[in-house]
């Protein structure tokens, strides 16, 4: 398994759908900015960044899968859903920002997964391909930007994309409508963000 894409190919997707999923009214904005609070919340309260970087859990993610659960807050464990999803909407606002809005990450995607419409077809792509698109919508340094973000290694979660869209992590004692929803869903109590722990109803 060729994994060291999926900062793509599953945290690009993971960002549209939690874009897409407000968009068009799936979801209310509030659900979807506590969806986001939610990722945040996770991403923070997890230190396995502390000593390994993103790129390594997506080149290690048919592991991921399988290991103990109570081992992800550490171990990183597929953190290549939410943690990418954060950093293609940072590379999101730092498009928007810097055309003033003539831009946005809906301009790349139209680019690399546009035109030509064709019959179904296997088209493959790399690292190279990703930052040549991602130039055309806007030049910058790319290749840096994610060089920089996929292998670092740090406590804090990034959230600089949140702070680019005028939004910050706060915690409150009470749980989100969307928290109370997937705990009536899962039969579980969550506290993770607490205690450290998740209790199933059982």
């Amino acid at each position: 398994m060729r994994g060291e894409l999926l900062w793509v190919y599953e945290g690009l997707t993971e960002y549209l759908g939690m874009v897409l999923n407000a968009r068009s009214g799936f979801a209310s904005l509030e659900d979807a900015r506590d969806e986001w609070a939610d990722a945040a919340a996770w991403l923070q309260t997890s230190k396995g960044r502390e000593w390994r970087p993103l790129a390594d859990t997506a080149a290690a993610a048919q592991l991921g899968y399988i290991e103990a659960a109570g081992w992800r807050a550490r171990t990183r464990s597929t953190d290549f859903y939410a943690e990418s999803a954060m950093l293609w909407l940072e590379a999101d606002s730092l498009i928007r920002t810097t055309t003033h809005g003539a831009k946005s990450l809906d301009d790349f995607c139209r680019l690399f997964y546009g035109p030509p419409s064709t019959s179904p077809k296997v088209v493959p792509y790399d690292f190279n391909d990703i930052v040549k698109a991602l130039n055309a919508i806007m030049p910058y340094d790319w290749r840096d930007f994610w060089t920089l973000r996929l292998n670092r290694v740090r406590s804090d979660a990034p959230l600089e994309g949140l702070a680019a869209s005028g939004w910050h992590l706060t915690f409150t004692a009470e749980p989100t409508a969307v928290e109370k929803g997937e705990s009536a869903l899962k039969k579980n109590t969550d506290l993770s963000y607490s205690l450290g722990f998740l209790l199933n109803d059982e």
